[in-house]
Parts: structure tokens; sequence; C-alpha cells
């Protein structure tokens, strides 16, 4: 999955999430939604229709010592 991470870019943008519940409901986060097909033989993001569809929010934690990409979500998009 970080190769599917990795991959995405502006076209795979769906919009933002805000204040999304994560950590058990303990804390709400703004995320940013991506939607892509990936081809998980060839590893990489398609425009392959017969390649998985996933849909995932992401999510970028300030740190101290620097930022951390965070995954909030990825699942196969119920859509496709």
């Amino acid at each position: 999955m970080a190769t599917f991470v990795c991959e995405l870019n502006a076209r795979h943008f769906r919009g933002v999430r805000q204040q999304l519940s994560i950590f058990d409901g303990r804390r709400e986060i703004d995320c940013d939604k991506y939607k892509a097909r990936f081809d998980e033989e060839a590893k990489v993001v398609t425009t392959n229709r017969q390649a998985c569809e996933f849909f995932t929010e992401l999510a970028i934690e300030p740190l101290p010592n620097g930022s951390t990409l965070l995954i909030v979500s990825i699942h196969l998009d119920s859509q496709s």
C-alpha cells in the first residue's frame, strides 16, 4: 500500500473531509480524500478498469520533529 500512497497525485484528489474521527473517536483531524485504481501485480497506479479501485483518506500530522503522513482509512471503493 505504500507504493499506492506514494503514487497518488492531484488528479486522484477527491476533496477534503473535515474533522474525521480517528483513534477510536478520541480525536478529529482534517483529511484529503483520494481515489485511484492500483495494479497489484505491476505495483502501479493505473487507469486500467480491471484493476482494484481504492479510496483513501490521508492527513498530515505536524509533530515537533517533523510532519508525518497518516493513512486515516484505505479500502476498496464501494462505488466501483
